[in-house]
Formats: structure tokens, sequence, C-alpha cells
């Protein structure tokens, strides 16, 4: 809900045209989430977030367009 708010409340911000995030590619739930409620993956960081073990993910750049 509070992401669906906030959504609501920057559409009513004449200036604000779109918003950004980041998720990391191995979280299913935060992609299914966000891309449900529109966000489009614009671009990929290989090596993006590194582990504690050392190993890396990939981030995710999402995108929601407010204003077309």
């Amino acid at each position: 809900k509070l992401v669906k708010y906030l959504i609501e409340k920057a559409k009513s911000v004449s200036y604000i045209e779109q918003i950004h995030l980041r998720v990391n590619s191995e979280n299913k739930g935060a992609i299914t989430f966000y891309e449900k409620l529109g966000f489009k993956k614009i671009a990929t960081l290989p090596k993006g977030v590194k582990n504690p073990d050392g190993t890396y993910q990939d981030e995710f750049i999402y995108c929601l367009r407010l204003k077309q």
C-alpha cells in the first residue's frame, strides 16, 4: 500500500515525470511486485551488489513513467 500511495502522490506533482529504483537480480518477489505496478526494466548493472561471501549479484534499474 505504501508504494502505491507514493506513486499516486508523485503523479500529483507536476515536475515528477518518472520514478527510478534498483532491485537485486535475485529478489524475485520485488521484481514481480514492481512489474505489476508498471515499472519497466531499463538497465542491468553487472555485479552491482557484492554479497558478504564475496560473490556478486546483478542489479536491475527500473523506471515507472508517470507522464507520457
